[in-house]
């Protein structure tokens, strides 16, 4: 399955304000769910990191991992249901 990136800012805006979230104790998860529910429609994810994480190298560093951690959770499911 095809993980999707969200990149434009109305469709940040849309899960910002219409979206739900999950919060924990160094991370924020912010979701809106696919109005059609159809395997044909990927998933799609934007993450978003505060300036308050360091400098700009860490952000990036930060955002690398989540990246990693969401492709290996969606391989995982993929497997699993073959």
């Amino acid at each position: 399955m095809f993980l999707g990136k969200i990149k434009k800012s109305q469709e940040f805006s849309s899960v910002f304000k219409t979206g739900k979230y999950l919060k924990l104790s160094t991370l924020v998860i912010q979701y809106k769910r696919h109005p059609i529910n159809d395997s044909s429609y990927p998933s799609r994810y934007g993450i978003v990191v505060s300036k308050k994480v360091g400098n700009a190298v860490q952000r990036n560093f930060t955002k690398r991992r989540l990246r990693a951690v969401l492709y290996k959770i969606n391989y995982t499911f993929e497997k699993k249901s073959i």
